[in-house]
């Protein structure tokens, strides 16, 4: 005689198999879908996770070495009639079954270097810092301009391995730059455009060399390494960073949520929790600040200086920032007062006096910084050329800036 056990997973044994319901819930009849690059697998009624996603994978006909289940597994539960054990001790057993929903994906084809033996190569070659002069008049800050890196993007460059090997050596430059400085705190601004993404065209599918949820852990690495490396060194380090158009939260080309909903400013958000909450003692002279849920500018004082940030997708042209800048100063926006403004975006580096100040009388420079990417050849093949990656840094007084490098 069949039973309907037989319509359980076969994986259960005799013992959890269970009276499977007549019909599934609408949206989780067991099945998979697969796109070649994205899919699900949903699984019949379990009684037990499973420790291992891998058999169901194999199911699929999918290799669990190229195939990978991505962020949180949904599941829907619903209590069955154990009927064995009823038959055994002359009692209904209720017990709690399960359906679960996995979101696959196909691993990132690029190999890694060790991260974490890359970190401590670095860090070995790190220059210290000179102390701080007794007889220095003002307070110097160091100011460094981490700009569109694009992580998972591969072009004339390279890729996610060329990538961290460009941003190790930036960060051995400026290991040296710091220690020469004199300075007494630094600013750390993320200028956004942190990762490549996937929904600003549709070239990213293919050329992208990292899934997005890899950009954002890589990503994470490049920017920590340099956050830790001014901690290190500084008595006193400000983490800063705008929302960005590569980093948005969006569905297709369409923008969700407010300026906050930004994958750059998550990485900000996490850091912060991960220095003040896990490892306060170690980072306690450290802080962070992003632009208000509706804002997608801040300006913060460093040294006597207003320094603004702004992405710079705001308008198409760089042309364009110092008109849209005098329009902000009118609106009475985050960068009104700002003797200085820093934006990405425009992957060159640019820099020049764009007014005066009227609140401290002072010129007003706007600095474009370099990107750090690995190229953007759809320009290269528009305009005939492109620029030169770097890391923009540079120090600020309360008479102004000065010793401007692109490292």
């Amino acid at each position: 005689m069949t039973s309907t056990f037989d319509s359980i997973d076969r994986g259960l044994t005799a013992e959890q198999q269970l009276r499977a319901p007549v019909k599934h819930p609408h949206g989780w009849e067991p099945g998979f879908e697969w796109d070649g690059s994205v899919g699900t697998i949903t699984t019949a009624p379990l009684a037990e996770r499973p420790k291992t996603w891998d058999e169901f994978i194999r199911d699929a006909g999918l290799n669990p070495d190229e195939v990978e289940v991505a962020g949180p597994v949904n599941v829907r539960g619903w209590d069955a009639i154990n009927n064995r054990k009823a038959v055994e001790d002359g009692a209904p057993s209720i017990v709690r079954m399960h359906y679960y929903r996995l979101n696959i994906i196909r691993k990132a084809s690029q190999e890694l270097p060790d991260l974490v033996q890359l970190a401590k190569l670095v860090r070995s070659k790190r220059r210290k810092a000179k102390p701080v002069r007794e007889d220095l008049e003002h307070e110097r800050g160091v100011v460094v301009g981490f700009a569109d890196p694009q992580t998972g993007k591969t072009a004339t460059r390279g890729g996610t391995e060329q990538l961290l090997e460009r941003h190790a050596t930036y960060r051995e430059l400026l290991g040296n730059y710091v220690a020469d400085s004199n300075a007494t705190q630094g600013v750390w601004c993320d200028l956004g455009d942190a990762v490549e993404g996937f929904e600003n065209v549709a070239a990213q599918r293919d050329t992208n060399d990292l899934d997005l949820m890899s950009q954002v852990e890589v990503a994470s690495h490049i920017e920590f390494e340099g956050i830790d490396l001014l901690a290190r060194l500084l008595p006193r380090v400000v983490v800063a960073g705008v929302g960005s158009n590569h980093c948005r939260w969006r569905n297709g080309k369409n923008e969700q949520g407010t300026p906050a909903s930004d994958w750059g400013l998550h990485i900000l958000r996490q850091m912060r929790w991960w220095t003040q909450r896990l490892t306060p003692e170690q980072y306690a002279h450290v802080s962070f600040t992003v632009p208000k849920t509706h804002d997608e500018t801040l300006a913060l004082d460093v040294c006597g200086q207003i320094i603004g940030l702004a992405h710079g997708h705001q308008v198409s042209q760089p042309n364009r920032i110092p008109d849209w800048w005098k329009a902000q100063s009118h609106g009475g926006q985050p960068v009104a007062h700002a003797d200085l403004l820093l934006t990405g975006h425009f992957h060159h580096f640019r820099c020049e006096p764009v007014g005066r100040n009227p609140y401290t009388d002072r010129d007003r420079w706007w600095m474009q910084a370099p990107t750090s990417d690995n190229g953007s050849d759809w320009f290269r093949m528009i305009k005939g050329y492109d620029s030169d990656p770097h890391l923009l840094v540079f120090t600020v007084t309360p008479d102004g800036w000065d010793n401007l490098r692109l490292l």
